[in-house]
Parts: structure tokens; sequence; C-alpha cells
């Protein structure tokens, strides 16, 4: 999604975005500025870059989680140096010698100074500072949904050559997930998760017997449960 062409195709749309920047790969002005920022008078700044919205935010716990990592990481290095074991081509590694690799301290300097800031780029340009952070929190609604779709929905490839009925396909895809995610918000609200609404769901079995040449319908007995979740639905008054 951070490609130039993508974020064009969004724009030509006339569809908004909020994506992650990738801050070390911005132009050396821009990260010199960014480095620059005084994040201890205010946490969330806003630059521009390539004529769009760029929200810059600094946390002291993410800033804490990096500098942890770094740490781990340098010790697993220094461990593998000591051992003479062979280690592949890392950032935190001087591979000048042949053979002999050495810890990069300037590298590690450098890392460090990006601990804590994250950056997030948008063409939107109703959304305050704050909104656009926040929005971007959502995205792990989007991962969930795609987990949700293989799991709950058992959505698996089908092969389709005629343009509508892919088109079709993927319409009932989606239609499927929409309704999953509306059950899931509704059963949330009654202190249920969605294993738990569909579970109730399932076990409200209907039959019919047939005894001679006449036939009987048996309604499925409904817990008062199920009587909620169906009415927080709206498919009964």
């Amino acid at each position: 999604m951070l490609s130039a062409n993508n974020l064009s195709a969004l724009e030509e749309r006339h569809l908004n975005y909020i994506v992650g920047a990738r801050l070390k790969n911005l132009s050396k002005p821009l990260q010199e500025k960014i480095l620059s920022l005084d994040f201890a008078e205010q946490s969330i700044h806003e630059l521009r870059s390539d004529d769009k919205r760029l929200i810059i935010s600094y946390s002291k716990s993410r800033a804490s989680r990096a500098m942890q990592g770094r740490k781990r990481s340098v010790a697993r290095l220094e461990d593998l140096i000591a051992k003479n074991k062979a280690i592949k081509k890392h950032p935190y590694l001087d591979f000048t010698i042949k053979d002999k690799p050495v810890i990069n301290h300037e590298a590690i300097d450098s890392s460090a100074k990006w601990d804590g800031i994250k950056g997030y780029i948008t063409n939107n340009a109703d959304l305050s500072p704050t909104e656009v952070i926040e929005h971007y929190k959502e995205l792990y609604k989007v991962e969930q949904s795609f987990r949700m779709s293989k799991t709950d929905l058992g959505i698996r490839p089908a092969f389709h050559y005629k343009r509508e009925r892919i088109e079709a396909h993927v319409i009932i895809c989606m239609l499927s997930l929409c309704l999953l995610r509306i059950l899931e918000e509704k059963a949330n609200l009654l202190g249920m998760t969605l294993g738990g609404a569909l579970d109730e769901i399932k076990s409200a079995k209907s039959a019919i017997v047939q005894l001679g040449h006449r036939e009987f319908r048996i309604p499925p007995a409904y817990t008062p449960t199920f009587k909620q979740l169906i009415k927080s639905l709206d498919l009964v008054t």
C-alpha cells in the first residue's frame, strides 16, 4: 500500500487513505527535520511530504520497546561473535574486515535516534493529526477480518472464469464477512464473544417429523440468550 503507484491510484478514485510512513526512506533534509522536533513540548507534529500530510508522533512506551529490542539484538550478535558462529548480514554489524564482523556502534546510535517516533501519511484534509493516528490504530480490525475470513467463514480459493461469477463470489464473501462483523459487534454489547454467539445460533435447531403420511414441524427451543441476540440484531420486534 505504500507504493507511489498504489497511492496515486487511490487519489485518482478520490479515495482517502492513511498509511504508515517509512521515515528512514524519506529525504535526508526531511529526516533531519523530524529528528529536530521537540517531542517534550508536543508529542504530535504535522509536516509535509510530497504534497501529502505527514503526521509524526512520539511515544515513551514505543521508545522503551524499541530500546529493549535493540539491546536483545546486540546481545545476541555479541554472543554469536564470541562463539565464532556464522552470522548473516545485519544493520548492526560491520563486515569491512573479511569474515570478522564487529558491532557497528555508529549504526546502533543512528537507530536509537528514531526510538519512539512513528509517522503516518494521509491525503485526508478533514481529520486532525490525533484523529489520523486513532484511525490508523483500527488497522488491526482489517487484519483480524482476514483471519476471520479463513477461520470462521472458511473461505477457500474458488476457480471462476467468467467475470460475473468472480464478482458474485467476491460480493458473497464480503457480505458474509460484513454480517459476521455485525454479529460480533452486537454480541460484544451483550457480553458475548463471536464464538459464543455462533454456538447459540447453531443450537437453535428445528426438526421435521413424519408419522405415516403426516408431517410435523417442531420449532426450535430458543434460549433466553438466543432471544436477546436475535432482538439485538433487529430480527424480531
